[in-house]
């Protein structure tokens, strides 16, 4: 819509209309336009910039509000693109952990496929990956192996947990919210 506005606008202040409205007089008629289309850009301004796509801010607001009033300690995971949220912009808070799917981009392995992706592909069965730790697909490492993982339990999509704990809170959006149930 902008580009056939800016286009109406290129033809209105042309070298040739603009000769022919100063001398018919008619600079009223170009400030009358220009007053409608900045009110016809005002409301969607509006609806841009308050109402459209305002999911991610209002969860890191309720992050940073409500989670943080809790004692004990919050690890948050986001099951969304990469740099869907705001993420460290809105919490600043050294009881609550986040972390978000892995998209780092491996140069060297074309045949590599991020977190993301395959969060994307397949929704269920990488939640399944990622959160469980009872079944054959993951492996425990004891406190004296030389990893350095100290008890910790790593998953096949590799983000290390410790056994005890899963995230407090998942975050993710309707549309594989949906695809997550079995």
């Amino acid at each position: 819509m902008n580009i056939y506005a800016g286009y109406f606008l290129s033809r209105v202040f042309s070298a040739e209309n603009l000769k022919g409205m100063m001398v018919s007089s008619s600079l009223q008629k170009i400030r009358i336009l220009m007053i409608s289309l900045l009110l016809l850009n005002i409301p969607m301004c509006y609806y841009f910039s308050v109402w459209h796509q305002r999911a991610p801010i209002d969860v890191m607001w309720y992050i940073n509000t409500d989670l943080a009033n809790m004692k004990k300690p919050i690890h948050v995971d986001f099951l969304a693109s990469c740099h869907a949220t705001p993420y460290h912009a809105y919490v600043h808070n050294p009881n609550i952990s986040l972390s978000f799917l892995d998209c780092t981009p491996h140069w060297d392995d074309p045949k590599y496929v991020d977190e993301t992706k395959r969060f994307y592909n397949q929704p269920y069965q990488f939640v399944v990956d990622r959160y469980s730790f009872a079944t054959s697909s993951s492996t425990t490492d004891n406190d004296d192996d030389d990893d350095g993982n100290d008890g910790k339990v790593r998953s096949k999509s590799n983000k290390t947990y410790p056994s005890s704990t899963l995230p407090t809170h998942i975050v993710t959006f309707d549309d594989t919210y949906a695809q997550l149930s079995p």
